[in-house]
């Protein structure tokens, strides 16, 4: 047929082959062989199956091989040939060789009873069995296959050659088509892996470490130990970005002035520039701040509206790395304190008083901060001062007066207001005594004032016995003396500017106690000094005892509060006692706080 090939097999698993349409095969032994013609066009096979004998004493024997007549790598790179199922034409022993190449066979070689051989060479080999007994040789070629390809390597999978904080791994993969392949990974020049497939992980405790290693993947075919070695270097790109955040305003602070400011994303990426990996750019990932300000996401800027702690996550684009940073706004919202004080009392009172009769009062301002500016406003129709930026300002109409101090620093300000009101005149007079007895003595005490002081303040006395008295000033004495008992009503005028006021004060005079006891009297119902009387005046109490000569007591009175005591010169009885000589003991106190205690006798005449 044309355009075939031809194969022929001999039992000896020697193959020989021709691309034409004959061949001549010589044999060098008997045995079954065949024949096999390929149709180069279309792969068609057809066998045929022939034999070969003889009538002479040759030997038969088999050709085997354990390593398949094929020379492989390592263990497998020497191939053992046997002499198998041997058998002698005449029944002596056989002897063996192998030779190299192909017949014609030489003449002279040497024989042996080692029916075993190695080759380390791929070619074709001349077998030779020779039967001690006849001398006959069989003959038989094998050839030696040299079968030291690796596997093929189909594909490495890898998905990426630079890790970075996005992928911070991938699994390496080795893929071969040839059957009953093995695999090692081999990494960090010592590890080795019984697998197809390693994962590659990031050192983060090594970030500004470039290189991850070289991968090694090893595949060895199991039937020639040959290998295959694939070698992957990995990368990884674990470059944090510099975060930084920047004010858009020199002073990084909410205060009156800027109730905002803009925070800028000020970041830089730190991945080699020129460098195989990829170029950064560190983008503001998140903004957040302090309650109630809304998290920002993708933003380069913010804007920064309370105080407090503001927190920037940058995230490199190159690699995935995040980084954060904080930035401190300071509160400046602080407004100044203002008071309007009064100079004539420690208390900041929001009332202030035109005093009687003035027509200009003086407010004036103080603050808290070193440079405050000051701005007045005065009610609607007043007149206007002289100036209204100044700490201090005069008022010239009642009314309600404000002062805004702002804080040129922060532009905050706060606003005082003091009321303007007419003053008045408050009359207030106190006596040392507001009752006594004659002679009295009183003292008093001038203690009136205007809404603003105590100073001009004209005084007219009246004390009401006869006396006057008039001071132009309060801390001037006013005293006098009541010799009679009475009830006085003082009078007292006060004057400054135009304002006028007046008070009167009570004094009541009492009269001393007086105790006066009779030594005579006579009850004989002439209506003349008929009773023993006693004189008295203002007592409080009084006890009073009446002895006759023989010591009897034939009168008493105790705890009297009148005074007026009278006894009518009868006995406890009832009966008239008679004339003579009588003892009395008398006790009283007055109400001016005067003890009486006297003793003594008087007479009794019908």
């Amino acid at each position: 047929t044309v355009n075939s090939s031809i194969i022929i097999t001999n039992p000896f698993n020697g193959t020989l082959s021709t691309s034409g349409t004959s061949y001549t095969y010589m044999p060098g032994t008997t045995g079954t062989f065949s024949v096999w013609v390929t149709n180069t066009e279309n792969g068609c096979l057809t066998q045929r199956i022939f034999s070969v004998t003889s009538n002479q004493t040759f030997p038969t024997f088999n050709i085997v091989s354990p390593q398949n007549f094929t020379l492989g790598c390592s263990s497998k790179s020497i191939a053992t040939i046997n002499f198998a199922n041997q058998q002698s034409g005449s029944g002596a022993p056989v002897s063996f060789t192998m030779l190299s190449g192909t017949t014609p066979v030489p003449t002279t070689y040497t024989l042996s009873g080692n029916s075993s051989f190695t080759v380390n060479a791929a070619g074709v080999y001349t077998m030779v069995g020779s039967d001690n007994g006849s001398g006959c040789k069989s003959i038989l070629p094998i050839t030696v296959l040299d079968n030291k390809f690796g596997p093929h390597v189909d594909t490495i999978i890898v998905p990426r050659t630079i890790l970075d904080c996005t992928t911070p791994s991938v699994t390496l993969e080795g893929i071969s088509s040839t059957p009953s392949v093995s695999y090692v990974w081999t990494y960090n020049g010592t590890v080795n892996l019984a697998t197809g497939t390693v994962v590659v992980v990031t050192k983060t405790a090594t970030p500004n470490s470039a290189s991850l290693g070289t991968y090694t993947i090893v595949m060895t075919d199991n039937n020639n130990l040959c290998t295959s070695t694939r070698t992957v270097n990995m990368y990884q790109c674990l470059y944090a970005p510099t975060p930084s955040i920047s004010p858009q305003t020199n002073k990084a602070e909410i205060s009156c002035i800027d109730r905002s400011i803009v925070l800028n994303n000020t970041s830089k990426s730190t991945i080699p520039t020129g460098s195989i990996f990829p170029n950064g750019v560190a983008i503001g990932n998140k903004w957040s701040g302090p309650s109630p300000q809304i998290d920002l996401l993708l933003s380069s800027s913010y804007t920064a509206a309370v105080p407090g702690l503001y927190t920037l996550e940058v995230k490199d684009l190159g690699n995935g790395c995040i980084s954060t940073v904080t930035f401190n706004v300071k509160d400046n919202m602080i407004y100044p304190s203002v008071r309007i004080p009064n100079p004539n009392t420690t208390q900041v009172d929001s009332i202030r008083f035109l005093d009687c009769g003035t027509s200009v009062l003086s407010l004036s301002a103080t603050a808290t901060i070193a440079s405050p500016r000051f701005s007045w406003a005065r009610p609607e129709g007043a007149p206007a001062a002289s100036t209204n930026t100044a700490p201090t300002f005069s008022a010239q109409a009642i009314g309600m007066y404000f002062v805004t101090v702002t804080d040129p620093d922060n532009g905050c300000a706060t606003t005082a207001g003091v009321h303007v009101k007419n003053g008045k005149l408050t009359v207030d007079v106190q006596a040392d005594k507001e009752t006594g007895f004659a002679p009295l003595d009183v003292k008093f005490t001038n203690n009136s004032r205007s809404s603003i002081d105590n100073l001009g303040i004209v005084s007219i006395w009246n004390f009401a016995n006869g006396t006057d008295l008039r001071t132009n000033s309060v801390t001037v004495p006013a005293n006098t003396t009541y010799s009679l008992a009475g009830t006085y009503y003082v009078k007292v005028y006060i004057n400054k500017g135009t304002c006028l006021d007046s008070v009167i004060k009570k004094i009541t005079v009492e009269v001393p106690s007086v105790f006066s006891i009779p030594n005579v009297f006579t009850p004989n119902g002439d209506g003349i000094n008929d009773f023993f009387f006693l004189k008295t005046a203002s007592l409080e109490s009084i006890d009073a005892y009446i002895f006759d000569r023989w010591g009897r007591l034939v009168f008493k009175t105790e705890g009297s509060t009148t005074g007026n005591i009278s006894w009518d010169g009868k006995n406890a009885s009832g009966k008239d006692a008679p004339d003579g000589t009588y003892f009395y003991i008398i006790k009283a106190k007055g109400k001016d706080g005067k003890d009486y205690d006297q003793k003594g006798n008087l007479s009794l005449f019908r």
